[in-house]
């Protein structure tokens, strides 16, 4: 019986997916130029490549408001923590 391990993807992995994705949207939007009838970019390849950029930037954007979020809650909590040791142990009254 062989366990499997789930590991979740790195941002690195997520960035070059979602930078992947987007090149994928160009190339789908410039294919609309070398298909008949040429020059003209259907309206269903502009909804698709929307449909990309808003998926790919759901995977950047998310990450690293999250990221942002939560390195600012642990900063925040470490100010705590430093102002009730000073309190506690009476080093405001000294300085």
């Amino acid at each position: 019986m062989t366990k499997t391990i789930k590991k979740k993807p790195s941002g690195a992995t997520k960035f070059y997916l979602a930078c992947a994705l987007i090149f994928v949207g160009v190339v789908l939007l410039f294919s609309g130029f070398w298909v008949p009838p040429l020059g003209v970019i259907h309206e269903s390849n502009l909804i698709a490549f929307g449909e990309i950029l808003t998926f790919a930037g759901a995977l950047i954007g998310l990450d690293y408001s999250y990221r942002y979020k939560l390195l600012k809650l642990e900063s925040d909590v470490q100010e705590i923590v430093k102002k009730e040791i000073k309190r506690r142990t009476g080093e405001e009254e000294e300085a």
